[in-house]
């Protein structure tokens, strides 16, 4: 079973919630949830969205001028305009769709942490049976946490856990419930 959270996880879950996972709202409208976080590229620190790529694939984001988001269960609703000069990167084989996110245009605040061992080779043995948390958008509704252990798997960018998420919820953070930081999606 996952560990159990202390009061100032749950603060720190909940802050979360609130702040750095958006739902995404597609015009189709078929719904999935992204989240904010910085990058470092080339000794810049980039503001982006993470997203899975089947959300938001390349020809979705060429035919569309904006993406609208909600955050906070859809008290706050965004429009996030791509032809802004936006640095966007999808790649299908890893299922992610990064794009740049101009905080005071598009006013996010607040960004969740990478772990520093996400972009290493064995990864997913690292993170065999750490107890996870992932925040999600499950069916397009209210935004709500599911707990579970990671399991270990033999594929190099495949995570596999059994906690409950259904769709709506690609696109979602995967979280070590240890340090509240990502480590996939």
């Amino acid at each position: 079973y996952p560990k159990p959270v202390t009061i100032e996880g749950t603060k720190k879950i909940l802050h979360q919630m609130e702040t750095s996972i958006c739902k995404i709202h597609k015009k189709n409208g078929q719904k999935g949830t992204g989240f904010f976080v910085e990058i470092s590229y080339d000794k810049i620190i980039i503001p982006v969205m993470i997203t899975n790529y089947h959300i938001l694939d390349e020809d979705y984001l060429k035919k569309n001028e904006e993406i609208k988001i909600s955050l906070n269960d859809d008290t706050i609703i965004k429009t996030i305009k791509l032809n802004e000069k936006r640095r966007i990167y999808s790649n299908r084989k890893f299922d992610t769709t990064i794009i740049e996110i101009k905080p005071e245009k598009d006013n996010i605040k607040d960004f969740m942490e990478l772990d520093d061992n996400i972009f290493k080779e064995d990864s997913n043995i690292l993170y065999n049976r750490q107890s996870i948390y992932i925040i999600h958008y499950e069916k397009g509704e209210k935004a709500k946490v599911s707990y579970a252990i990671m399991q270990n798997d033999k594929e190099e960018y495949n995570i596999i856990h059994f906690g409950c998420t259904e769709l709506g919820s690609s696109g979602s953070p995967i979280v070590n419930l240890e340090n509240n930081k990502i480590i996939g999606i």
